[in-house]
């Protein structure tokens, strides 16, 4: 399944999350983490050759 490309404009400071701070606000182990990212379960964004993760898409993927 294609990944879905999200719109990432910071709404404010630690909006925007590596994937190592993105699986730590998730609770997922780091591997686990980029399995969901691969399956497209994870909204991401690919800037610079590196993903990245809006902390709103990844509480809304939660369900918050």
């Amino acid at each position: 399944m294609p990944r879905k490309s999200h719109a990432l404009v910071a709404d404010g400071p630690g909006e925007v999350l590596t994937a190592r701070e993105a699986a730590k606000y998730l609770r997922l182990a780091l591997p686990t983490f980029y399995r969901y990212m691969w399956q497209g379960k994870i909204p991401s964004s690919k800037i610079g050759g590196r993903y990245r993760f809006k902390k709103s898409l990844l509480d809304r993927w939660l369900g918050k």
